[in-house]
């Protein structure tokens, strides 16, 4: 009897596990935390109604399926960390790697990283790839990988700080191009009325998802957050998102 009795207890504080299990993970699903890290335009921090690209997209994205979520915003290698253990429910954008396949589910495509020149339009030198900047003078922002890309070429290296001294040089020629992410670019431009009279050239690009921890989320809720992007990408609240931060395509 006794040995029945413990069998059936056992029985019991185990299914109050699972419902427990289910309610905590369950309510993960209610409202998300998201590891952000600043970087214009995709996050941003303190700008009033622009709080970045990858923000804007995933609140109408939470808004589309009627969720909530939350933006903590962190350095990157902190946010990383905090989302692989599971302190936080999901990165705001991150690029796919294999070996993060046993962390996070990734979402869909969120957004697309492109890497190019910018030239002024009156500039009517032909460049279509990296080698043909040989004895061109380049400026990248200085520590960017990009950095490196352009050593391995014979232009003249100029590094600055960041991308405003990109658009100040290039617009005052004291540089013939400048090599960089394009949407920094745009969003300066834009955000600082900046006469856009430049030419891009897309060297490469990559796409980036919404990474979400597999310790507190399932992979059913990344089939719900897929369908609210699919809905905001149909109803044209995605490309008003894009255009709020970067204008007219050029």
């Amino acid at each position: 009897m006794l040995i029945l009795f413990m069998k059936e207890a056992l029985n019991r504080i185990f299914k109050l596990l699972v419902i427990f299990s289910i309610s905590l993970n369950s309510m993960s699903q209610e409202s998300t935390s998201f590891a952000c890290s600043y970087f214009p335009p995709y996050k941003i921090k303190n700008e009033g109604d622009h709080m970045g690209i990858d923000v804007d997209i995933i609140s109408e994205v939470y808004k589309s399926i009627g969720k909530k979520n939350k933006y903590i915003f962190l350095p990157w290698k902190r946010a990383l960390k905090s989302v692989e253990n599971g302190e936080l429910d999901a990165l705001c954008g991150c690029s796919y790697l294999k070996s993060r396949e046993r962390l996070f589910h990734y979402s869909q495509e969120v957004g697309k990283n492109s890497i190019g020149i910018f030239t002024l339009k009156d500039n009517n030198t032909v460049i279509k790839n990296i080698m043909d900047l040989n004895s061109h003078s380049v400026a990248v922002v200085r520590g960017y990988s990009l950095e490196n890309e352009l050593l391995s070429s014979s232009a003249k290296v100029v590094r600055v700080k960041d991308e405003s001294q990109l658009i100040r040089l290039l617009k005052s020629k004291r540089v013939d191009a400048i090599y960089s992410f394009k949407n920094p670019i745009m969003y300066l431009l834009k955000k600082n009325k900046i006469e856009n009279n430049l030419r891009y050239r897309e060297f490469k690009s990559s796409s980036y998802y919404s990474c979400f921890s597999k310790k507190t989320t399932n992979a059913d809720f990344i089939s719900e957050f897929n369908k609210g992007l699919s809905t905001i990408r149909k109803n044209g609240i995605y490309e008003k998102i894009l255009i709020k931060y970067l204008g007219d395509p050029i």
